[in-house]
């Protein structure tokens, strides 16, 4: 029950919908008669479009989340092994047969250069596909053709195929692997969804080294200033981050992260 509110939260809840649905509001209540409250619902439509897409609201509220953890050094020691989080291939890939990513599809790149760096690491993909596939047609395995494809050998992947939110990543991928005290795993996925996936296999018990990647922002101060003439680019960043804000909130009330906003651990290497 939690996993299907979440995800119609997820469509529903988001800047660029939730603008939609008051202009759409507003015009039937205009139509029905009701001038001041579809005056109201259709200019705060239009006055949210013109502050998201033009504005640094979106920039603003990923901006904590895509600083929270840093990039770790390029010479740190050699990691046990890379968990690479899914949610980085389209509808086409299965409609089409030919691989068709995400906005989220440097976490695959990103990766790939890390399986190159360290050539001893075991490789994990975590994500599952909705409905009944068979293995050979989830996601975890269409990202494992695209790693192979980019030269990882596929001796080294692993594969956790049933996940289908950011908690069961993490519970699935822990059972999988059963990490043991001293090893080293490399978490990727997009910078402004690592302080919920870190919060989220804080809980499972099992400690990553966070690798965040497809940064959003700039990190320089005009990020919280700017006008931006992109209004879709706009709109899409403060879909996600408030996807993110509103993800960490319901983690956090039902137990799925070990914090509202987990922080860096002062400890880890």
């Amino acid at each position: 029950m939690f996993l299907f509110i979440s995800k119609v939260l997820g469509i529903l809840v988001v800047a660029s919908n939730l603008l939609a649905i008051a202009a759409l509001a507003g015009a039937v209540a205009l139509w029905l008669g009701r001038r001041r409250l579809g005056a109201v619902l259709v200019w705060t439509a239009a006055l949210g479009l013109a502050l998201i897409g033009f504005g640094p609201v979106g920039a603003i509220l990923i901006r904590p989340l895509e600083d929270r953890f840093p990039r770790p050094s390029a010479d740190m020691p050699e990691p046990t092994g890379i968990v690479v989080l899914g949610g980085v291939v389209s509808f086409p890939s299965w409609a089409r047969g030919a691989i068709a990513l995400t906005e989220d599809g440097e976490r695959l790149s990103e990766t790939a250069i890390l399986a190159h760096r360290y050539p001893t690491a075991t490789v994990v993909i975590s994500g599952g596909t909705p409905g009944d596939r068979p293995e050979d047609s989830t996601e975890a395995f269409i990202i494992k053709r695209f790693l192979v494809d980019l030269g990882v050998d596929d001796q080294r992947i692993l594969l956790e195929y049933k996940s289908l939110s950011t908690a069961e990543n993490a519970a699935f991928t822990r059972d999988l692997l059963m990490p043991q005290p001293g090893q080293r795993w490399i978490l990727v996925t997009s910078a402004s969804h690592m302080p919920r996936a870190v919060g989220s296999f804080r809980r499972a018990g099992f400690p990553v080294i966070p690798y965040p990647v497809g940064y959003t922002t700039s990190g320089l101060p005009d990020d919280y200033w700017g006008i931006r003439l992109e209004v879709s680019t706009n709109l899409v960043r403060a879909d996600v981050a408030f996807h993110e804000w509103i993800g960490l909130i319901a983690y956090w009330i039902t137990g799925r992260t070990d914090a509202l906003l987990p922080a860096p651990d002062p400890n880890q290497e």
